[in-house]
């Protein structure tokens, strides 16, 4: 393990055009270890895996989770992180082969060619493409969730006119007005524990960012709303969730690496 680290690290140094993701390859290569296994130990997809390898972008979130996958990755392989991860910062990187140029039906990597680049200008549009529609698809979401709810439920009581008027009775009214002040005086306390970096987006009923920044190992958060919640993780396995002093279990919740829900709904 310590000579494979000293290799890749000293092909780090010789060749710094090269691309963290192909120094990863050839790290798992020496290792015998699969797409596959590595994807498994990362909770990643075997997409992912393939397209951290090729120092692409396609299908991959912001730069600040990717990095986090590096990172993890090469700690996986017994790697020097921080020397893995100046590749990825180097401006040559992402000049690898295009998952477009993948034959069809190759299980693995590990045969991929690397003669096919893309310029800096083709790989500034994918990503201005990828941002777009994240925010598209992301905003919808909260669209859909806020837009079927509604702030306050009205109850209207009709009574035919009679002869001596129509009057609601006192005990009806004072039912309504016990309903109506339990809804909004309830409030919603979530805590965030991080055991690892994450992203994190949490916005109220009204689209207000009541968090929007990436919290790292260690970092707890506390947020707390009148009002529905809408929640978005970047990072599932490393956030554990608190709902009103109770633990929230996010699990089925998640889709990849990513959690998202809505936690208080009228």
């Amino acid at each position: 393990m310590v000579d494979e680290k000293a290799k890749v690290e000293q092909e780090t140094e010789l060749e710094p055009r090269q691309g963290s993701g192909r120094l990863l390859a050839a790290a798992r290569k020496q290792q015998n270890k699969t797409v596959a296994e590595i994807a498994e130990e990362l909770n990643l997809s075997i997409t992912q895996i393939k397209t951290i390898e090729l120092d692409q972008t396609d299908g991959l979130p912001e730069p600040t989770y990717v990095r986090g996958y590096i990172r993890s990755y090469a700690k996986l392989l017994g790697l020097n992180p921080e020397e893995v991860l100046k590749n990825y910062l180097n401006p040559n990187w992402q000049q690898g082969t295009s998952l477009d140029d993948i034959p069809r039906g190759i299980g693995n990597a590990d045969e991929l060619s690397d003669s096919h680049t893309i310029t800096p200008g083709r790989v500034a549009i994918v990503a201005v493409v990828i941002s777009l529609l994240g925010y598209l698809w992301y905003s919808g979401m909260l669209a859909q969730l806020i837009g079927g709810k509604s702030a306050t439920e009205q109850a209207v009581v009709q009574n035919e006119t009679d002869s001596d008027g129509a009057q609601i009775s006192e005990l009806e009214t004072d039912n309504a007005d016990n309903f109506d002040g339990s809804a909004v005086v309830q409030e919603h306390n979530l805590s965030l524990q991080f055991s690892q970096t994450s992203w994190v987006d949490i916005r109220d009923a009204d689209d207000t960012k009541l968090a929007y920044r990436t919290f790292a190992e260690g970092e707890t958060l506390q947020v707390s709303s009148a009002g529905p919640i809408n929640v978005f993780i970047g990072n599932a396995a490393g956030v554990n969730v608190q709902y009103n002093g109770e633990d929230f279990d996010i699990s089925e919740h998640r889709e990849g690496v990513y959690a998202k829900f809505s936690i208080g709904e009228l």
